[in-house]
Order: C-alpha cells, then structure tokens, then sequence
C-alpha cells in the first residue's frame, strides 16, 4: 500500500517527466526563473528598456542632452579622432568606429566630410551617410552661432570701453 500523499507526488513527478521535451533526464525539469518584470510575450521590448538605443537616449534624457549639445560647438575643432569616435557611438553608428580611426579623422577632418569622401572611407549605406552628413551640418551650424555670439560679446565690451 502506497500512502495517497506520496502517491500524488509520484504522479505529480511523472507528470513533470514526461512534459520535459528538452532531455531526457529522470529528474523533473524546473523551468527557468524568471522576473515578474520581464515581459515574455515582448523580450525584444524587454531588452530596450534595459538598454536603451543610445541615438534616442540622448534626445529624451535632457540632463545629458544639454551636455552633449554644449561640447558640439567649437570645441570640435579640436577634437581628437577618438572624440569622433564616442560621437559615432552616440549617434548609433559605432560600425564605422574603425574606419573613421584608420583615417584618423579629426574634428576639423569630420567637419570637411562629404558624400564622396564618406563613400571612400566605406560607409556604403546612404542612410548612415545621410545621418553623418546632418549631424556635421548641426555641428556647423552651432560653430557660426557661437561665432556670431563671441563677435557680439566682444563689440559690446569694445563698445563699453570706449564709453
């Protein structure tokens, strides 16, 4: 006589045994653990919670927007190859980060960048290309603007001098 606890339990195993597809061990397979806040219907959108693209990282988090956007002005005429590199990875294409180090591109080099030449460094993709070209273009852009603010500064502090 088998008592109908252990009875149960051997059911209750044997059960477990045979829904195993995986191996074919005696011992009841567990299934994996998991986090109540994993979501399984959606691991790629489970994934980009914990890793946030870091393209949209920048444009949604204003702290370390501001940051970024305050070193893109003329302080890129003195970056070095491995600055062009992290804003590479910034922008979400750190696949060229070894073609732009091979060519040793600066930051007044990056600036002088146009379709033609970013074809022969090998970035084939014209959407990459596009991305590169209006990220170099903004960057431009804030140059002259913060020119044109330096020049204002220093007529007014002229002006104040003479006065």
């Amino acid at each position: 006589m088998v008592d109908s606890g252990v009875q149960s339990s051997l059911e209750e195993a044997e059960k477990l045994t045979s829904a195993s597809t995986a191996c074919n061990s005696p011992i009841p397979r567990i299934s994996e653990p998991t986090s109540p806040a994993v979501s399984h219907k959606f691991p790629q959108l489970h994934r980009r919670i914990l890793f946030p693209l870091r393209k949209k990282h920048f444009h949604e988090n204003e702290f370390w927007r501001e940051n970024y956007e305050a070193m893109q002005g003329l302080q890129v005429l003195h970056w070095t190859s491995d600055d062009i590199c992290q804003l590479l990875v910034q922008i979400g294409l750190d696949k060229y980060v070894h073609e732009f180090s091979v060519n040793n591109v600066t930051g007044p080099k990056f600036l002088e960048l146009d379709n033609s030449k970013l074809k022969t460094m090998g970035i084939q993709n014209h959407s990459d290309r596009s991305i590169i070209k209006k990220k170099i273009k903004t960057i431009k852009s804030r140059i002259e603007r913060e020119r044109k603010m330096l020049e204002k500064e220093s007529r007014a502090r002229t002006m104040n001098m003479i006065s």
